[in-house]
């Protein structure tokens, strides 16, 4: 939410500042949000949602990246609208949903409470500081910030992601090892199935040469 406000609330601050047209971005970034809810209106991150979230914020790193090395572009001005449209629009509803379903059933309701009042916190109250920062360094600095920030969010992310793979990682071994101790022969089955692979290639290529030969015979 702090990205979000130091990156849209001053486009015309950053737009005026290197004679770009903010009245593009605005429509960039708007229709790219809609297509993408859209698009993605019942996706919550599929079987990895933290690694989805952590490629979105990437995207979103990406986009305040080319607000700070392309300032004379209009081109990749827009191109920074739509990647910050793509990272912001997708990855805010699953953040969202991850939110209420890592939370106790008890206290769902007091967990979405809490999420929408940090984002309102972000969304309103970072303006103050990115103000301050404006008049006291400029916007690059500001960008700057803003890209940290997604770097921060996206390292999280991505902690997250490690945590829930080694998890389910240690899942399935345990899963398989219950099934060996409840059936031993099942230890066995791929090798077995490698070898009963092995034996019917080299019968058949027995057989090929032996119907190979008489066919020559036959023709002789």
């Amino acid at each position: 939410a702090s990205v979000f406000a130091a990156v849209t609330n001053f486009q015309t601050v950053y737009a005026s500042e290197h004679g770009l047209d903010y009245a593009q971005y605005f429509l960039a970034y708007t229709i790219t949000v809609i297509i993408c809810r859209v698009l993605f209106a019942e996706f919550v991150g599929g079987n990895a949602p933290y690694g989805v979230i952590a490629v979105l914020l990437a995207v979103m790193v990406a986009s305040v990246v080319c607000f700070l090395l392309f300032t004379d572009s209009q081109i990749l001005y827009i191109l920074g609208a739509v990647l910050f449209g793509i990272g912001y629009g997708v990855s805010y509803p699953i953040v969202k949903a991850m939110a209420a379903n890592d939370a106790d059933p008890a206290y769902m309701g007091q967990t979405l409470q809490l999420f929408g009042l940090s984002y309102f916190i972000g969304v309103f109250g970072f303006p103050f500081v990115a103000g301050w920062i404006i008049t006291t360094t400029g916007i690059a600095i500001l960008l700057a910030v803003a890209a940290v920030l997604s770097v921060i969010e996206s390292v999280l992310a991505v902690v997250r992601y490690r945590q829930d793979a080694r998890i389910h990682g240690q899942r399935i071994n345990e899963w398989r090892n219950r099934n060996i101790m409840s059936n031993p022969k099942t230890a066995n089955v791929g090798s077995n199935w490698v070898l009963n692979g092995i034996v019917r290639l080299f019968c058949a290529c027995i057989l090929a040469q032996f119907c190979r030969r008489h066919a020559v015979s036959a023709l002789v």
